[in-house]
C-alpha cells in the first residue's frame, strides 16, 4: 500500500507496480481483521503523526509486522538524505 504512489520526493526511483497498489490512509487500512499474514512497513513510522494508532491498526489487520526505520549511519553510508 502506498498513500502517495505518484509522489517520489523520498524515493530515489519510482515504484515498481508488480502487484496491485492500494492507496489508503495508514490509520484506516481497507483490510479485514487479520486479513493478511504480514505487513511490511518500511520508513513510514517516522512520517506518521500518531505512530501508536498506526501500530494498533496494523495489528488489527495482520498476524505479523515488519518495521524498518531510518538510521543516520545507513543514510550517510549510501549518501541518502537524512531524516531529521
Amino acid at each position: 500500500m502506498d498513500k502517495f504512489p505518484f509522489e517520489n520526493v523520498h524515493r530515489s526511483e519510482g515504484l515498481v507496480h508488480a502487484a496491485p497498489v492500494i492507496i489508503a490512509d495508514p490509520m484506516k487500512l481497507p483490510l479485514p481483521d487479520h486479513g493478511c499474514n504480514l505487513v511490511f512497513a518500511s520508513h513510514i513510522l517516522e512520517h506518521i503523526p500518531s505512530p501508536d494508532r498506526f501500530l494498533e491498526e496494523v495489528k488489527r489487520c495482520s498476524d505479523r509486522i515488519y518495521l524498518e526505520f531510518p538510521s543516520a549511519r545507513r543514510e550517510l553510508m549510501f549518501a541518502w538524505s537524512y531524516h531529521a
